[in-house]
């Protein structure tokens, strides 16, 4: 587990959580972004993160059960299938 990797795709999730008008969850994820990249992080509180992090993809309300809704059916469409490809690889990141 690399925190730059889990970061950078946590980072692209809340990217497009954003678009999508998903602010409050992409804010969240940005949060745990944070303290993946602070330096001074100790290695419990980095863990905690990995943890939410994980957490957040399956189950009630997690990323797997958002819809993202874009301008146009298609888009809509086209950021899910994005948000699912990129929530495998954080579950997969932070297993």
């Amino acid at each position: 587990m690399s925190r730059d990797d889990i970061a950078s795709v946590s980072r692209s999730i809340a990217a497009l959580l954003s678009r999508v008008g998903q602010t409050p969850k992409a804010e969240w994820i940005a949060e745990r972004i944070a303290v993946l990249e602070e330096p001074n992080s100790t290695p419990q509180v980095a863990e905690t993160a990995v943890k939410e992090l994980h957490g957040i993809v399956l189950g009630m309300g997690g990323l797997m059960d958002l819809w993202p809704v874009a301008p146009t059916p298609a888009e809509s469409t086209a950021a899910q299938v994005e948000l699912h490809r990129l929530a495998d690889e954080l579950y997969e990141l932070t297993r």
